[in-house]
């Protein structure tokens, strides 16, 4: 019995993200390589974040999706979750909206 493997190739955080409606490419516009506040706690947001996924096998499958954001006690919060459909050697696309983070 073969294992149906799916990688997230990348993950990236950005302010807007627009699709294409014509040929699905997406385009991230002002990416967040880092951020700094200027004192604890903080609110920031709100901001976009996208997950590329692969099904790097040759087979069908069902596979439940999520990003999750972890802090640093330890808890973590789901900031998306969806069930997705693979068939044969796919790729798949999560856009999930954060409104703001605090």
């Amino acid at each position: 019995m073969q294992r149906m493997s799916i990688r997230c190739d990348w993950v990236m955080a950005c302010q807007t993200v627009l699709v294409d409606r014509l040929s699905g490419k997406v385009s991230l516009v002002h990416l967040l390589e880092h951020l700094q506040v200027p004192q604890f706690p903080a609110e920031i947001g709100p901001l976009q974040v996208v997950a590329a996924w692969q099904h790097t096998v040759e087979m069908a499958g069902d596979a439940r999706l999520r990003l999750e954001l972890e802090e640093q006690g330890g808890e973590s919060s789901v900031l998306a979750e969806e069930q997705v459909q693979f068939s044969g050697r796919a790729t798949h696309r999560t856009i999930c909206v954060i409104h703001a983070l605090r």
